[in-house]
């Protein structure tokens, strides 16, 4: 960058606009029908205008996100700029954000998974080059791309219902946008 900053927590909420994004989350290992995914009002600042404070210097490839507990990933700038919706956020759901969910703040960005989003941030770094973060030196998925996904929540898994009865569940995918849901009862 052409202007490195230090940037404390309330200089994140007072010198930066702040917007709200209500964005489903996953866990790339959620298992079908899994718990952990869920749709959340995320309130922050926008990462491409923290980005920009810095000045990003020609050639910027990727951005590394490093968190409290040694954990780092990074994201493409070409993902980060077709998302300017992203977000390092420090709010959720109108109140602060919960210490499980990354307080002081996080990254938000839409339609990949919870890996490439890490919690209790610390340090943002532009590159000029791949960084293997934590998951992909051992192995999983460099991209993390959230796929269409659902899972039906009532009635519970084995249960015995009478026809004509009702569904509730979730649908989700990432940046596309979910239209329909078809369920067949056979």
């Amino acid at each position: 960058v052409n202007n490195p900053f230090m940037l404390d927590f309330m200089s994140l909420q007072k010198d930066f606009s702040t917007y709200e994004l209500a964005h489903t989350l996953s866990c790339i290992s959620n298992e079908v029908g899994g718990d952990l995914v869920s749709t959340t009002v995320w309130r922050g600042a926008r990462l491409l205008d923290v980005l920009a404070k810095g000045g990003l210097k020609p050639g910027v490839s990727e951005i590394v996100f490093a968190a409290a507990d040694g954990y780092s990933d990074s994201i493409p700038m070409s993902w980060i700029n077709a998302q300017p919706e992203s977000l390092i956020v420090f709010g959720m759901n109108g109140e602060p954000l919960p210490t499980a969910h990354g307080f002081p703040c996080r990254v938000i960005v839409p339609g990949l998974y919870g890996m490439k989003q890490p919690k209790w941030l610390t340090r943002i770094t532009a590159i000029n080059h791949h960084y293997d973060g934590y998951w992909e030196v051992r192995g999983w998925d460099q991209q993390a791309i959230m796929v269409t996904e659902s899972r039906i929540d009532t009635p519970q898994g084995g249960a015995n219902v009478a026809l004509p009865s009702y569904l509730a569940g979730i649908a989700w995918a990432g940046v596309r946008w979910i239209s329909l849901v078809e369920v067949s009862y056979d």
